[in-house]
């Protein structure tokens, strides 16, 4: 029988730690960003928006082990395969703008994609950041052998059947969702008897079912240690469940509301806070946690610097390598708690090159946010969305710009942002 209600330690903290440690190792690592927009007539070299690649497998085809690709806005049917992509090495697949769709409309579509390696000793760590997986009663994302610490971050799953399996030799380590959505699925996330999970950790996200009463969201027949940290979850028959064989289940926060919220079968399982009338976001009551949210968006947006230009950052004059940090907003100058909503572009000295512009909390010495956008355009001023996480009030915002050209280019930025209590 679960403990409930137990006094929650900071394992929460320290595996978000330890899941930085591997982001920084793998996710950092990139040796080559490759570019894939669907809108291109005709695949170029994958090495420049300008020459982009038109489909996502061109350019993991092309990539080398820890590359990472920036996918363009837009629908890409995957569908060479019944299983859609094959993933076979360590890769970072970022979506750029608003979403970008994946879809796999092959007469025998099984998958989106497939992450596998035949290689023992070659262990696949794969990230996916704001990609969209939506094609009716299918797979998402299969993990099969040799791939590990597989990451999903702002992603978007619909309709799916499970969202993500894991499945076959996979190697002990994390698999990480944070911030994900996933909308009338019929089963969220997967793992089967042969899978070598050590650690499975659901991290604010949100699980609708297909039809009420049907299916398991979370379903754990394998792995060491299941976190679900304050997740919704509702619409399904049950909502998590695990199996006898697995280690300790750990749920902490979250609302839940299905025919069973929990099957937990593992011995030692925690459960803190956890239940229908709890909050995702603080413990309050839902209603007075969505008056929150809506207070915080309906504020009104503002500005920096308001009434003046905006702050001139400059590249460094090496080709794709970030010049020196820019304040854009001095400390003591935001005196209430804020998050940044966009950045407003213009002057931009050499509308022929591309750019990528990362903003920092320069007080907590912390990237919030990077952006990548191509100067060529007929307009004068380019309007980018940027949501960050919260940043304390007072803190000071720095930028810095890289672009594609070995000279010292530069772009006066203004930032957009809401404050809130």
């Amino acid at each position: 029988m679960p403990e409930v209600g137990a006094q929650p330690v900071d394992i929460i903290t320290a595996i978000r730690s330890q899941i930085t440690d591997i982001q920084t190792k793998v996710g950092n690592s990139g040796k080559i960003q490759w570019y894939v927009d669907a809108s291109v007539s005709a695949s170029g070299a994958g090495t420049s928006w300008a020459t982009a690649f038109k489909t996502p497998q061109e350019a993991i085809n092309a990539a080398s082990a820890n590359d990472i690709i920036l996918i363009q806005s837009g629908f890409y049917d995957n569908n060479l395969t019944a299983t859609g992509l094959t993933i076979d090495k360590t890769l970072k697949l970022i979506g750029v703008g608003v979403a970008s769709v994946f879809t796999n409309t092959h007469a025998s579509a099984s998958s989106h994609a497939v992450v596998s390696s035949t290689t023992d000793m070659g262990a696949i760590f794969c990230e996916f950041d704001n990609i969209a997986f939506n094609s009716p009663g299918i797979i998402g994302v299969t993990f099969g052998n040799n791939s590990a610490a597989p990451r999903f971050t702002n992603c978007w799953f619909q309709q799916l059947n499970p969202a993500v399996k894991s499945t076959g030799d996979t190697q002990n380590g994390v698999v990480l969702f944070r911030n994900c959505i996933f909308a009338l699925c019929y089963s969220c996330f997967y793992s089967d008897s042969s899978s070598g999970i050590g650690l499975n950790f659901f991290d604010e996200c949100m699980m609708t079912g297909l039809l009420p009463g049907a299916g398991t969201a979370i379903n754990l027949v394998s792995g060491a240690l299941n976190l679900i940290n304050k997740c919704t979850i509702v619409n399904f028959a049950v909502g998590v469940h695990s199996s006898a064989g697995t280690g300790y289940n750990v749920i902490s926060g979250g609302y839940f509301n299905n025919t069973q919220n929990f099957d937990l079968l593992a011995t030692g399982d925690v459960i803190i806070g956890a239940n229908e009338a709890s909050s995702i976001l603080s413990g309050n009551s839902i209603q007075d946690d969505l008056q929150h949210i809506y207070v915080q968006l309906a504020a009104s947006q503002k500005v920096y610097p308001t009434l003046h230009a905006g702050v001139n950052v400059v590249s460094s004059t090496s080709a794709w390598t970030l010049g020196s940090g820019t304040e854009i907003v001095p400390v003591n100058t935001i005196t209430s708690n804020f998050h940044i909503t966009g950045v407003s572009l213009d002057h931009i000295s050499d509308t022929a090159q591309q750019y990528e512009l990362v903003l920092y909390d320069a007080t907590a010495s912390t990237e919030i946010s990077r952006i990548a956008f191509d100067g060529s355009g007929t307009q004068t001023t380019y309007n980018l969305n940027c949501n960050t996480i919260d940043i304390p009030a007072n803190h000071q915002i720095s930028a810095a710009l890289a672009s594609s050209e070995a000279a010292a280019n530069n772009v006066n930025v203004k930032i957009t942002y809401h404050t809130h209590a």
